[in-house]
């Protein structure tokens, strides 16, 4: 038995080395792609570059989450960035203050009730 490659062997070695080279370019693409996506998305969700890059390693390693798990890692983010948790506090308790001023309206009578004697 001899050593010595043949023309099938070297076609052959040939193929395996471009399917790999193509896996890897298609991965390569998938991967800019999902980077892409994850750049625009976390540009969306804040200005703070701290908290975008934590969104973006976020999104590529769970590519397809859902909007709900996006806003829970924002505010996860906003909570522990050291820029943005003063002004996400103080979101929290503008959103309380709003729904402290709703609770109170919803107990004062309607015009429709006042004007009614109800």
């Amino acid at each position: 038995m001899s050593n010595r490659l043949t023309a099938s062997d070297i076609a052959f070695g040939i193929v395996l080395e471009t399917t790999h080279a193509i896996e890897t370019t298609h991965a390569m693409i998938r991967d800019a792609k999902l980077a892409a996506h994850a750049k625009h998305t976390a540009s969306k969700h804040t200005d703070c570059r701290q908290c975008q890059a934590a969104l973006e390693n976020f999104l590529m390693e769970y590519p397809d989450c859902s909007d709900a798990a996006i806003e829970e890692e924002v505010h996860q983010n906003w909570e522990t960035c050291g820029s943005c948790s003063a002004e996400y506090h103080k979101h929290l308790e503008r959103q309380a203050a709003e729904w402290e001023e709703r609770q109170r309206g919803l107990d004062k009578p309607s015009d429709w009730e006042v004007q009614n004697g109800l």
